[in-house]
């Protein structure tokens, strides 16, 4: 009879662990849920801001009266002459000497030493 009693103690803490078991399984699972779903907001969140900051953009004119710079009635499409750009100028090319080959660096004075190997 010692034998069923600590069979019976035995499957009841089985049992007992058991049930501890799946309920922390239900616990994680609903962790896990919970988890996924905040990453997945926060993937959603970064791709549009990402889109926001990266996105083509075009310029846009805040006021319609303001002139442009670059239009064929703009400001500078008629250069404006002083007297010191109307003059032509001469650029003259400096003629460059040609590199000194080795044997012109070497001072020809110095005493030379041969060595047979």
């Amino acid at each position: 009879m010692a034998e069923t009693t600590e069979e019976l103690l035995r499957q009841l803490l089985d049992q007992k662990q058991a049930d501890q078991f799946q309920e922390l399984n239900k616990q994680l699972l609903a962790q896990n849920c919970d988890l996924t779903k905040q990453v997945q907001t926060l993937t959603e969140q970064v791709a549009y801001l990402t889109r926001k900051l990266f996105r083509a953009h075009s310029e846009k004119l805040t006021d319609p009266n303001q002139l442009s710079l670059l239009e064929d009635e703009g400001v500078f499409t008629d250069p404006e002459q002083t007297g010191n750009q109307s003059e032509e100028t001469v650029v003259r090319l400096a003629k460059r000497k040609p590199k000194k080959k080795r044997e012109e660096t070497i001072d020809p004075a110095l005493p030379v030493r041969e060595t047979i190997i």
